[in-house]
């Protein structure tokens, strides 16, 4: 939709507090970037530091249909991923 991340209003939403989440819904669509890869452009676009992409992960658990026992899972390994020094 947008030509590049230079265009993406991803960051300013961001920062204006609407919840935002990271997703790679369709990769083959999207030249094959994985989950990963959109969390290695959003640090290198904006600049995220760990804790921002830990709260952009934890955003995406918190607004998924996971039950409560999946969530409390996810939260811990991404907790476990900002201690470990990602």
């Amino acid at each position: 939709v947008y030509p590049s991340l230079d265009h993406h209003p991803f960051d300013a939403l961001r920062r204006a507090g609407v919840t935002v989440t990271l997703n790679s819904d369709d990769p083959p669509m999207f030249d094959d970037v994985w989950l990963t890869g959109v969390y290695e452009a959003a640090r290198a676009q904006w600049g995220y530091t760990d804790h921002q992409l830990a709260a952009l992960a934890q955003a995406g658990v918190d607004a998924s249909f996971a039950d409560d026992e999946r969530k409390r899972t996810l939260s811990r390994e991404i907790a476990g991923w900002l201690e470990d020094g990602a």
